[in-house]
């Protein structure tokens, strides 16, 4: 009866909802139970789990698998090094036309190389960072680090003395017990004021004190003074980033685990271990018994505080020590056998396991595993693959963090003074800052290019840069950047026809690149 009643119920029920259904290509048989939730066979999965972020118990936890996993550690420093390095190079690409053509602004010829050159000697000052310990490289680096592992970083910028200073701040120190500014009516979201638009306004900052201190997201003329960089921002409507290893952090610790398990015993199978098998005639006795220490133990209690100076005891304890730990030789008393024991470990497949594991561990990380263990066993053509498309990840990791999260600001912000102190002449620039509008940005548009990944055969990149080159699909200063280098084309020609120069007076002459046409043995190997 009951089973009737949940059938006229559901009946029902189909009745209330049939109006509301989506047309469907299939016109089969309908129950209530048609609605396709990514479950094929009715109660396969569960009903599904809706994660609410602890961003601060991810980040600890996180931070524990960086100092105790060897295989998180490693992943974290590859994208680290490879995001920053010694730092992104600065490539400033001002609209002139574009400023020249809408406002009659005609920059110097030498604006890009003032800004250039400004910005190298700013990024070696360390008076940017609030506890004058780092420039404006290592900075970005501590940025990257902590974002990646921790979720995000909070950035707060001031004006001390004329300059930029900047104070880096812990995400797990952004939070606040508050859930609302009665003040303002905005909500807090996990320690970050959000007005009605989602608009960040404030962070809240617990201070050695344990006291909240609420840190404005803006000055009073509208200027960004504190920012949150991100390394994953998921969802819509979310204030926080979380740390790239929430998906495989359980699994990180588990194989962890299972790995020191098995060295520990690797160790413990390396020593010797041993039963004692006895039959039915064995007396019982302990072949051990007095000889663990190879005659050590009868000498040991002849060591009173009386004897304890005496150096034939002791080099008689060191002798019967040394013969122990070279080997022992027991006469086995009748009815017992001395066993080997095999404790079957180390596992043979652990490798393998491993192998099999952490590739897919790895690529939830943006990281081709040949690039983490930096081991290339491939041909040339799939180590170059596996590169190329780490280098592709990177571009994009860094474009989202490292640049839009602080390189680009940084910059801004450094222009803005040095244009202010009257270090650059960009007419018209402080006008258009403040007026509304982005046509300020035709003077700040910048490229920031980081650390290329090592060539596995250099001689092949750089033939394929000058094939590039030579077929008009990029051009010089392009050209230097894809190959990694840190110098502009103007000032590799003015040092290199001086070099050159020199060189022909002094009659020596330099061979050229490896032709197009002639083969080496990675070619051959491809095949």
């Amino acid at each position: 009866m009951f089973i009737q009643d949940i059938f006229k119920k559901s009946q029902k029920t189909k009745m209330r909802i049939e109006s509301h259904i989506e047309p469907q290509a299939y016109s089969g048989s309908y129950s209530l139970w048609d609605y396709f939730s990514g479950e094929k066979d009715y109660f396969a999965m569960d009903s599904g789990k809706e994660y609410n972020v602890n961003y601060y118990s991810m980040a600890t936890r996180a931070y524990n698998l960086y100092q105790t996993n060897e295989f998180v550690k490693a992943g974290v420093d590859r994208i680290v090094q490879f995001l920053v390095g010694t730092g992104l190079e600065l490539y400033p690409t001002p609209k002139e036309d574009f400023l020249k053509r809408k406002y009659g602004i005609e920059l110097k010829d030498s604006f890009k190389k003032d800004i250039k050159d400004l910005w190298v000697l700013y990024c070696t000052e360390k008076e940017v960072s609030a506890d004058k310990q780092n420039d404006i490289h290592q900075l970005a680096k501590n940025i990257a680090f902590n974002a990646v592992v921790g979720g995000d970083v909070l950035i707060i910028r001031r004006v001390v003395n004329g300059y930029n200073e900047y104070q880096l701040v812990d995400g797990r120190n952004v939070y606040s017990s508050k859930t609302l500014n009665s003040d303002t009516g905005n909500k807090i979201k996990n320690g970050v004021e959000v007005d009605k638009n989602g608009r960040h306004v404030a962070y809240y900052v617990l201070d050695d004190d344990g006291k909240e201190q609420r840190i404005k997201a803006f000055d009073d003329n509208g200027n960004l003074y504190a920012w949150l960089a991100y390394t994953n921002k998921i969802r819509i409507g979310s204030t926080r980033g979380y740390s790239i290893l929430g998906a495989i952090m359980q699994k990180m610790d588990k194989i962890g685990d299972y790995t020191e398990n098995e060295v520990l015993a690797s160790a413990l199978n390396g020593k010797f271990v041993a039963t004692i098998d006895q039959d039915a005639t064995s007396t019982g006795v302990n072949p051990l018994n007095n000889k663990t220490l190879g005659g050590a133990s009868k000498v040991l209690p002849e060591l009173s505080k009386e004897k304890f100076e005496d150096k034939t005891l002791i080099d008689k304890i060191y002798t019967q020590l040394r013969r122990f730990t070279n080997g022992l030789v027991l006469h086995m008393p009748r009815g017992q056998k001395l066993q080997s024991y095999d404790t079957k470990r180390p596992n043979v497949n652990f490798g393998v396991f491993l192998d099999a594991n952490m590739k897919y561990d790895y690529a939830s990380m943006g990281l081709p595993y040949e690039v983490v263990l930096m081991v290339f066993q491939n041909n040339f053509s799939a180590s170059r693959a596996s590169l190329k498309m780490f280098e592709a990840i990177l571009k994009f990791t860094r474009k989202y963090l490292c640049i839009d999260g602080f390189y680009k600001l940084a910059y801004e912000q450094f222009f803005d003074l040095e244009v202010l102190k009257g270090n650059l002449e960009a007419p018209k620039y402080i006008e258009l800052r403040n007026k509304p509008g982005y046509a300020d940005n035709a003077y700040l548009l910048a490229k920031f290019e980081g650390m290329p990944i090592p060539h596995i055969d250099p001689v092949k990149e750089v033939n394929a840069v000058v094939t590039k080159l030579k077929n008009g699909l990029v051009d010089f200063e392009g050209a230097l950047q894809e190959l990694g280098s840190k110098t502009n084309f103007e000032t590799l020609y003015k040092s290199y026809s001086e070099q050159i120069k020199k060189l022909h007076e002094s009659g020596i002459s330099l061979q050229g690149i490896t032709p197009d046409n002639e083969k080496d043995e990675d070619d051959n190997n491809d095949r």
